[in-house]
């Protein structure tokens, strides 16, 4: 599920993918400006991405007062990166050397994942790590899972609607 705040052209594989259209009136003047900036940040630190996408579950449940909070103990709940940090040769064709030095650290390229299940995936191909993001039941990692593939696109259209959520998140 993508907020419809973005309106993304449909594509019958990848609901997900595809060029944005327009950014939804819904988001006010004041918040574009958070969005575009969100849009494309690159070169996270890994407690400002935690904090990112722990903010961006906590909008996207949509509760005031919530019963759950995401733990942000990074011995328990770690940053995935989908592309790995060090991909094992002859993988991850999607991305060229170029492209992966590019998207590794950008928000759309990261999620929440426990440790152990983490630790397990390592450098995992995509379809594997898909079987495990699936399970998650945070949404902005289970999401990932609902793509047919990794690559550059995906990781801009997945940080497009995350920029999205961000607007309400942190309503100006």
């Amino acid at each position: 599920y993508l907020h419809p705040g973005l309106l993304l052209a449909q594509n019958a594989d990848d609901p997900f993918l595809g060029e944005p259209t327009s950014l939804h009136p819904s988001v006010p003047p004041q918040g574009r400006g958070l969005y575009l900036s969100l849009e494309e940040f690159s070169g996270l630190r890994s407690d400002l991405a935690r904090y990112y996408l722990r903010a961006l579950e906590a909008a996207a449940a949509s509760e005031s007062e919530p019963w759950y909070v995401i733990n942000d103990d990074q011995d328990a709940i770690t940053l995935e990166h989908v592309l790995p940090k060090n991909p094992p040769q002859g993988t991850w064709t999607k991305f060229s050397d170029e492209d992966a030095e590019r998207y590794l650290k950008r928000l759309g390229n990261l999620c929440l994942l426990q440790k152990t299940p983490n630790s397990n995936m390592d450098n995992d191909d995509f379809d594997k790590k898909k079987l495990v993001l699936g399970k998650s039941p945070l949404r902005f990692t289970n999401e990932i899972a609902k793509f047919s593939d990794w690559s550059p696109q995906a990781v801009e259209a997945r940080q497009k609607a995350m920029a999205d959520w961000a607007v309400r998140a942190w309503p100006i």
